[in-house]
């Protein structure tokens, strides 16, 4: 279980990086799974869950393909963020990626067409965060 200064049990650390107007970076750690995703053009026009891929440093096959990602609402009210739960398996984590890599991109639908969103990493704020749910 995560622990604040004080002691007392949290169930998640989370890292939310604004890189323009409804543009931006979302990450939730937690014990047992992470979520991460992204807000971008178009991103949040369809409810429920869309189909996205994402990779990193501009390698497609770093990455995955078809996976649903849901719009989900952060704790602090900024926004609405689409994004993608995995669990804390070696197989399905990507957080040790995320911290080699300098960009991730995501890819989705918009109008039709395939929209690409690409936002640079800060490896030092990930691994601060990821460090967060293991205290």
């Amino acid at each position: 279980m995560t622990h604040d200064a004080e002691g007392r049990d949290i169930g998640s650390c989370q890292a939310v990086v604004l890189t323009g107007t409804e543009q931006g970076l979302y990450f939730e750690n937690l014990t047992d799974a992470f979520v991460f995703g992204f807000s971008g053009l178009g991103s949040g026009a369809v409810e429920g869950e869309i189909k996205l891929a994402y990779w990193f440093d501009g390698n497609r096959s770093s990455g995955k393909v078809g996976l649903g990602a849901t719009l989900t609402p952060d704790v602090e009210g900024i926004g609405e963020w689409r994004v993608v739960t995995e669990n804390a398996s070696p197989t399905a984590d990507s957080r040790p990626l995320l911290l080699k890599a300098k960009s991730v991109s995501f890819a989705y639908q918009d109008e039709g067409k395939e929209h690409v969103e690409t936002f640079k990493l800060n490896n030092a704020a990930l691994t601060a965060l990821f460090e967060c749910a293991r205290r």
